[in-house]
């Protein structure tokens, strides 16, 4: 399992087993628990904000504003947990806000430059009502409490036809809340950069998803960020998204902030590798056993992780 170092705070493994019908495993928060972990954060975080937009009666999503300075600024927006069994994107995007609030020692001196000259916004759990559903044992359902996929609801080239059972793009572009919330926040927000947090492979994408073809504006300044991120960190593919995935998505965020707001800078991230078929050995009772690669075992030495990472088995689509 090979996931991006400093976004994925749980990473590859040397053995792990889960039962059909296990329990969310310890090391990942539970809805009420992220909730709980951001409030605590914004005690003493100076600058931090939360706002609730309801997405129903009984539910709402959770945006966070880090803001430590007035005028003109850069603003990066991050959009994590669309898809509700992706646990670890909303695990990287809390880690992201504990880093902001200098709960990382190491890394606080580059959080407070980052904090002199951009105004960050931080959506943790995307999709509150299904995650909530894959903690109680769900563990494949992507779409939301309706079965849309939340990243093929956005207007821009939303395509009625591109439907299958987990990738529903509703009846309409914007057909749900969630998506209402987001597009409502990050065209208030107005971001330079934009950034979506997925799993379920590796690699970091830029527009279009919808088409194969790579875009025209800032074509080459997008790149250049991917390209040198991935020296620094991923290894992994980069580049247009309908291009590097091998198929085509229509309907998403990273292609809606790029085209309708004209974001500069509008990326998708793929933070975390699923293992091969070949790496788990299913027993009769239900125990599944990961074996990783050496490639596999090397990472989790060179980064210190020996976490179980949670593998949904039946994962098709990943963005």
């Amino acid at each position: 399992m090979k996931c991006v170092p400093g976004l994925a705070v749980i990473a590859g493994t040397f053995v792990s087993m889960l039962r059909a019908s296990a329990e969310l495993p310890h090391y990942y928060h539970t809805t009420p628990q992220l909730k709980e972990e951001v409030e605590k954060l914004g005690k003493d975080c100076d600058g931090f904000s939360v706002h609730h937009e309801p997405i129903g009666n009984d539910h709402s999503i959770e945006f966070v504003t880090v803001s430590r300075a007035s005028g003109t600024r850069d603003r990066f927006f991050l959009l994590a947990g669309e898809h509700s069994r992706e646990l670890i994107s909303a695990e990287s995007a809390l880690h992201f806000l504990q880093v902001l609030c200098e709960r990382e020692t190491k890394l606080a001196e580059k959080a407070r430059k980052v904090l002199q000259h951009t105004n960050i916004q931080v959506v943790v759990n995307g999709n509150p009502v299904s995650r909530a559903k894959v903690e109680a044992g769900d563990f494949c359902l992507r779409g939301n409490e309706n079965n849309v996929d939340l990243n093929r609801n956005w207007g821009d080239h939303w395509n009625s036809a591109a439907a299958n059972a987990e990738t529903s793009p509703g009846n309409k572009a914007f057909s749900e809340p969630e998506t209402q919330a987001f597009a409502k926040a990050v065209t208030s927000f107005k971001p330079h950069i934009f950034l979506s947090v997925h799993s379920g492979t590796l690699g970091m994408y830029m527009p279009w998803a919808f088409s194969a073809e790579e875009p025209a504006r800032n074509e080459q300044a997008m790149e250049s960020v991917l390209k040198e991120v991935d020296e620094k960190f991923c290894r992994c593919p980069y580049g247009a998204a309908g291009k590097e995935v091998g198929y085509q998505s229509s309907g998403t965020c990273l292609d809606f902030v790029y085209d309708k707001l004209q974001t500069p800078l509008s990326f998708a991230v793929e933070v975390c590798d699923l293992p091969r078929a070949s790496d788990f050995h299913f027993k009769s009772n239900n125990i599944v056993r990961f074996t990783p690669t050496p490639t596999d075992k090397l990472s989790s030495i060179k980064h210190g992780r020996r976490k179980s990472s949670f593998w949904i088995p039946t994962q098709t689509s990943v963005d």
